[in-house]
């Protein structure tokens, strides 16, 4: 009984914090795991980069069968610029869970992209 009445406020504060970072942590490791199982390729464009709470932004464009989808991700490199284009990764058959990947700029013609993109990285 005492060790239940030594827990306060903060402390149930802390570990719904704690829980929901984890879920938080768990949920991204499931949706990346996902993307990379089930991928396809193709490029996106940079349209604008922003600063949030967290950190800094790139918001880019990318098409899968036509239809247009816009998506954005935490970025560290800073050279990223608007109008650039960058190969995106998507999952086939959730094509908004996608990752620009700010490692591996277009090198080559955009015209030359599939409808349908890559089944792998086309380097």
């Amino acid at each position: 009984m005492k060790i239940i009445k030594s827990i306060t406020k903060t402390d149930i504060g802390f570990l719904v914090f704690a829980l929901a970072m984890l879920l938080i942590g768990l949920n991204s490791e499931i949706k990346s795991r996902k993307l990379y199982e089930h991928s396809t390729y193709t490029v996106g464009t940079v349209i604008k980069k922003t600063i949030g709470r967290w950190g800094e932004y790139v918001h880019y464009r990318y098409s899968n069968k036509g239809e247009e989808f816009v998506s954005s991700q935490m970025i560290e490199n800073n050279n990223i610029r608007k109008g650039q284009i960058y190969y995106v990764v998507f999952q086939l058959d959730k094509p908004k869970n996608s990752r620009l990947l700010t490692d591996k700029p277009l090198i080559g013609n955009v015209d030359n992209v599939p409808l349908n993109g890559w089944d792998e990285l086309p380097l």
